[in-house]
C-alpha cells in the first residue's frame, strides 16, 4: 500500500501525462511510472544539488556581487585595480579581464538557476520527470546532470 506522500508523487505525474496520453495509455503510466519513479532516491540528488549550489555562490563570490537593486541577479565586479594612474595598455587589460569575468559570471548564474529550478522540482515532487514528454529522465542521466530537466530522448529539442 501506498503512503500518502507516495500516492500523491503518482498522482502529480499522471496529471502530468493525462494532458498527452489516452485513457489506455494511463494505465500503463500509473504502473510503470510508480515502479520508475519510485526507485530515483531525491534526497541522493538534492544533496547533490546543495552542494553543487555551494559551489556555485563561492564562486561567483570571487566573480562578482549580489545586485543591490535585485537579490536574484549577480553582477561582475572588476578586479581592484587603480586603473585611473595606469596607462592606456593597463586600463584595456583590465577592461578584458572585466568583461572575461562578466561572461563566466553569467554562467555561473544561469547554472545556478538551473540548481534552483531542480530544487524546487524536488519540493513540488516533479523531479525526474521530463519537461517535454513527461516521461522520467533516466537515472544516469540525472547522476550526470541532476539539474537535468529532459530526458535523453529530448536533450537534442
Amino acid at each position: 500500500m501506498l503512503s500518502f506522500q507516495q500516492a500523491r508523487t503518482v498522482w502529480k505525474i499522471l496529471i502530468l501525462h493525462t494532458v498527452r496520453t489516452t485513457l489506455k495509455q494511463r494505465v500503463y503510466f500509473s504502473s510503470t511510472l510508480y515502479v520508475t519513479h519510485m526507485a530515483i532516491d531525491t534526497q541522493h540528488f538534492k544533496t547533490l544539488l546543495q552542494k553543487e549550489k555551494e559551489r556555485l555562490l563561492k564562486e561567483l563570490g570571487t566573480l562578482g556581487r549580489v545586485n543591490p537593486s535585485n537579490a536574484a541577479d549577480w553582477e561582475a565586479t572588476p578586479e581592484n585595480r587603480d586603473t585611473m594612474r595606469a596607462d592606456k595598455s593597463e586600463a584595456a587589460d583590465a577592461v578584458e579581464e572585466y568583461e572575461g569575468r562578466a561572461a563566466v559570471e553569467v554562467e555561473l548564474e544561469n547554472h545556478l538557476q538551473n540548481i534552483n529550478a531542480a530544487l524546487q522540482r524536488i519540493e513540488n515532487n516533479t523531479y525526474g520527470v521530463c519537461e517535454v514528454g513527461g516521461e522520467m529522465i533516466e537515472e544516469d542521466r540525472l547522476e550526470a546532470n541532476p539539474a537535468a530537466k529532459t530526458c535523453k530522448a529530448h536533450l537534442e529539442g
